[in-house]
């Protein structure tokens, strides 16, 4: 497991180069990071805008909430912080599944835990606790918008299923 990531950029940029060198030295796994896919009762999905700051990856892009797993937690725990952390909310999840994924510019892989759960809440009744907003789409609306993390195929893949199982 990896020591939780500082919030500021500069020391965050530092902190990723200095686990990109323990990881390619095999002196630790792949990191792991959950994400969170959210619907509410129309089928929309829960999306979070990142802050507009240039020092984070993908400033300015939508994404899912979630975040990286910490030091001593499991990913369920993991998803549920982070949940709690950037939408205020506390529900139950399901662990859909999990892929490797390459970080943004950089050799190591990430181990992607991607968890699911559905609400009644509106965003209004949820705390914005990280980024610049929290937002419902149509997955028609989700290929018009930039997208972090390369979550668009994604959610294209779990949209599709859901499709699929005529839900």
């Amino acid at each position: 497991m990896i020591e939780p990531h500082p919030d500021d950029p500069l020391a965050y940029q530092e902190w990723i180069h200095q686990l990109e060198q323990r990881w390619l030295a095999g002196s630790i796994p792949d990191p792991q990071a959950v994400a969170i896919i959210l619907l509410n009762d129309q089928g929309e999905v829960l999306l979070q805008l990142r802050d507009s700051n240039p020092g984070i990856s993908f400033s300015g892009h939508w994404t899912l909430p979630g975040g990286v797993v910490g030091s001593a937690e499991t990913p369920d725990e993991a998803a549920h912080r982070e949940l709690a952390e950037e939408t205020g909310m506390s529900m139950r999840l399901s662990h859909w599944r999990v892929y490797r994924r390459k970080a943004e510019g950089r050799k190591f892989l990430i181990e992607q835990h991607v968890y699911t759960g559905r609400t009644q809440s509106d965003v209004g009744e949820m705390v914005l606790g990280e980024g610049q907003a929290l937002r419902f789409f149509k997955p028609q609306e989700l290929s018009t918008l930039p997208i972090a993390f390369g979550f668009e195929s994604l959610l294209d893949e779990f949209l599709h299923g859901m499709r699929d199982l005529g839900s």
